[in-house]
Order: C-alpha cells, then structure tokens, then sequence
C-alpha cells in the first residue's frame, strides 16, 4: 500500500487547484530523497532520474513522470522507508498499508510555506531549495537517533 497516495487529498482540494499540484509536498520530499540516494533506482527511470538531478524538470514534473499518483515502500531504500515512517508519516502498518497519521514532515511544510494553503505550492526548484533546509535538518536528526 501507498504511503501518500493524490485520492487521499481530493476531500481537500481547493477550487481551481490541479491535481498535479496536490501531490507538490510529495514531489518535493521525493526529490530530496532521491537526489539523497533514498529512492531505489531502475533502468526504466534512469533518464528522468538525471533530468532531476540536473535540473532539467521540475521536482512536481519528476514525481508525476517517475510516480504517477502515489508513493510506496517498495519505491525507497530501507533507509528511505524507515526514515519516511519517522518523519512523513508516523504509525505506519505495513500489513494494512496505512499510517496512523501524518508526520512531522508536514509541519516543517507549512512553515516553509507559511501562506496557510498546502496547495499553493508550485513544485519548481525555488519551492525545493526552500524545503531542503527542513528536511536535511530532519534526517540529520533521524541519523543521530533523534527522530524515531
């Protein structure tokens, strides 16, 4: 099962807001993870991977070309699954697939964004380069044994 998945947030989409643009917090925790080595490799995304890690494509265009609409266990390390159940998620159960709730990672969203609206976030470079500063403080933490 997915840990984020876009239908999850279609109760709350705003008028006027994108699908795509609903899943720009997960792009953007992605492109971290994977310009971090956190996100498994394949052969089948190889090309779409360097595009990211040159910057050629945005974080939201890369989610949705290497993703589709969700994320899952299976697409991360095991480093980058146990630090997505500390941090983007919390009480995740892998039978049943699902999280008790949403992690700190979302609280370090809303104040990197602090316009009150999840969904306004674009996606793009500027948006990532404003978020890395949580999360790299975040998996930092994870790494020491701060964050469980």
């Amino acid at each position: 099962m997915a840990y984020d998945r876009v239908d999850n947030w279609h109760p709350s989409q705003p008028e006027g807001v994108s699908e795509e643009a609903l899943m720009a917090h997960a792009a953007l925790y992605l492109a971290w993870m994977a310009l971090n080595g956190l996100v498994l490799a394949d052969e089948d995304s190889a090309a779409i991977d360097g595009d990211l890690a040159a910057r050629r494509i945005t974080p939201l265009d890369w989610y949705w070309d290497r993703f589709a609409n969700s994320f899952h266990p299976e697409d991360l390390t095991a480093d980058g699954q146990r630090f997505t159940e500390a941090y983007y998620v919390t009480g995740y159960d892998a039978e049943a697939g699902e999280a008790e709730d949403l992690g700190a990672y979302f609280d370090d969203y809303s104040d990197a964004f602090p316009t009150g609206e999840m969904f306004d976030v674009a996606g793009d470079w500027a948006d990532f380069d404003r978020l890395v500063p949580h999360i790299a403080a975040r998996h930092a933490a994870f790494l020491r044994g701060e964050l469980t």
